[in-house]
């Protein structure tokens, strides 16, 4: 399983439009190879330089996303995707604040056996007991941010 951008490379710089106080848009991702097994993906994408709590911030949470979905953005998401509730108490994407230091952002993909029973409500807690209870496969790519 693979996922990329058409907007950035795997370890380099995220686009301005990225970040919160830039246009606050995620980056478009398209994935590829899903293992034939798979019934649905979710998304996780988080900020590694930053602790909230017990875990890493989170900015993204997506789930029963079609295994052939192939490149998407936050604008053409099908209607059976849910947007879970970010570590801004907000439903949807939140991107990383102003940084000084170069912030990893992680955009993880799960290949899992069924779609998730969760509410946009749901946050990374329930996010992660559910992907792990139906887990096939992931890929991931990471994205650099800094402002100056």
């Amino acid at each position: 399983m693979n996922i990329k951008s058409s907007e950035f490379n795997d370890y380099y710089l995220l686009p301005d439009s990225c970040g919160f106080n830039k246009g606050n848009r995620p980056p478009s991702l398209q994935i590829t190879d899903v293992p034939p097994n798979a019934t649905s993906l979710a998304l996780y994408v988080f900020d590694s330089d930053v602790i909230y709590g017990e875990k890493e911030l989170t900015h993204w949470l997506l789930w029963n996303i079609p295994v052939d979905i192939g490149e998407f953005s936050s604008d053409n998401l099908p209607a059976q995707v849910v947007q879970g509730t970010n570590d801004m108490g907000a439903v949807g994407y939140s991107g990383p604040m102003l940084a000084r230091e170069i912030h990893h952002i992680h955009f993880v993909v799960f290949a899992l056996d069924s779609t998730l029973d969760l509410d946009s409500s749901s946050t990374r807690e329930s996010f992660d007991q559910a992907v792990t209870a139906n887990f096939i496969d992931h890929a991931a790519i990471i994205g650099m941010y800094q402002t100056v």
